[in-house]
């Protein structure tokens, strides 16, 4: 609010300085950016403006006299209260006290609605972040970007648009099996077999883990089934597995997701 505030008493400023100049009390020269300021001291109001100064050296006028003339010719506004010349030629503004009550009201009614604005008018995007490979627990860096996205999401839900927030599920390809075929040979370890880690596998002890609660919970079911296809129904378990955990995990921070879409899902339709 602030920052809206400022930019109201810097356009406020620039159209007082065009109407002085089209009444021909200032000379003509070239708008300058207008710094608007917070006084040190409360008594020189809520926000203040050099302006003044700065362009003494171009309209070949006194400060104050600049100010002076740019006041009389300020255009009313509901925020401001008071409007003084300060000092060698500062402009000096104090928001107007009915209008700052009004606002306090204003925020407590909108409740979390209030500083929403409808700059999207509904259109729909899709922000789709995280998406970590479920082939092991969610990492610090892909919590970040949980952070950064959801973020995001709701800074564009609070500007108007319908947001759609979708973690994309690499549950497909290479990586797959080779998850597939760790969580199997450390099920197959877990159960007494001298089942060889394959060289390009998992070594996360996560998968020492998975494959001691599968044998736990299967016995030796899947040693008796043909290999690929242990591999498969293993690997497709720990997926689902892991992709709880870090559903869980995102949870725990309050992000939420509308979309958990599954990359396999392109391969099976």
């Amino acid at each position: 609010m602030a920052e809206l505030i400022r930019n109201q008493v810097a356009a406020l400023i620039a159209t007082g300085l065009r109407a002085a100049q089209e009444e021909g009390t200032l000379p003509e020269f070239k708008m300058p950016a207008i710094v608007i300021e917070r006084p040190r001291r409360s008594e020189h109001g809520d926000y203040a403006s050099p302006v003044c100064l700065q362009l003494a050296r171009e309209a070949h006028m006194p400060p104050r006299e600049i100010a002076a003339r740019l006041v009389e010719r300020l255009p009313p506004a509901p925020f401001v209260g008071k409007v003084e010349v300060a000092g060698p030629g500062y402009i000096n503004i104090a928001l107007d006290a009915s209008w700052l009550a009004a606002q306090v009201e204003t925020i407590l009614t909108a409740g979390e609605r209030w500083g929403n604005v409808d700059i999207g008018q509904g259109q729909r995007v899709q922000v789709e972040f995280v998406s970590a490979n479920p082939t092991g627990p969610i990492t610090v860096g892909s919590t970040r970007n949980a952070v950064i996205g959801d973020t995001l999401a709701n800074v564009l839900a609070a500007a108007g648009y319908e947001v759609e927030r979708e973690y994309y599920v690499n549950d497909a390809g290479s990586q797959v099996r080779k998850f597939g075929e760790s969580i199997y040979a450390r099920y197959a370890q877990a159960l007494g077999r001298d089942e060889p880690f394959p060289e390009d596998g998992y070594h996360g002890h996560y998968v020492v883990e998975l494959g001691q609660q599968m044998a736990q919970q299967y016995g030796d079911r899947y040693l008796n089934l043909p290999r690929r296809e242990a591999v498969r129904v293993l690997g497709t378990e720990g997926i689902a597995r892991m992709i709880e955990e870090i559903r869980q995990d995102l949870a725990a921070l309050r992000v939420e997701f509308d979309t958990w879409f599954h990359e396999r899902s392109l391969y099976e339709s």
